[in-house]
């Protein structure tokens, strides 16, 4: 598994239910370890069988930990997204296009960092040391943020 994630950069996959015709889920590397801690300490289920395995079967083993798929869309804002990925306690945020229902991109907070700082360094628009001024003071007093 951490082989098949060095070569090809993959940590998660969404999941396509044909049924809703539509993505219903992440399966990420936690999800695959959550699996096989249960397998492997399970005597009823060898490790042998768990190749035998489908994703359904796997997402009805998850069943009380799987969250529903949170997502947004490409119209959304680089703060709705950062916000989205804090509040919902999420690692990555697929961007879906509503239209067709693909899905776009995968966000990730280091992906969103290394876009802040590419960005920096392109327009270096950022203020550093922002000062501030209390106001009982009479001479101003510089505060570095």
């Amino acid at each position: 598994m951490n082989d098949y994630k060095d070569v090809t950069g993959v940590r998660a996959a969404p999941l396509w239910n044909s049924e809703k015709q539509m993505f219903v889920g992440m399966l990420t590397i936690t999800d695959f370890i959550k699996i096989l801690q249960m397998y492997y300490t399970s005597a009823n289920v060898t490790m042998d069988e768990l190749e035998e395995h489908r994703l359904e079967t796997w997402r009805q083993v998850l069943k009380g930990s799987v969250m529903p798929l949170v997502s947004i869309g490409p119209d959304a804002s680089l703060f709705d997204a950062i916000k989205t990925l804090i509040t919902n306690r999420i690692h990555r945020l697929p961007v879906i296009d509503h239209e067709t229902g693909n899905v776009l991109y995968i966000l990730t907070h280091k992906r969103i960092l290394r876009f802040l700082f590419l960005y920096d360094s392109i327009h270096s628009t950022w203020v550093w040391g922002i000062v501030a001024i209390e106001k009982s003071y009479t001479k101003s007093k510089e505060v570095r943020i």
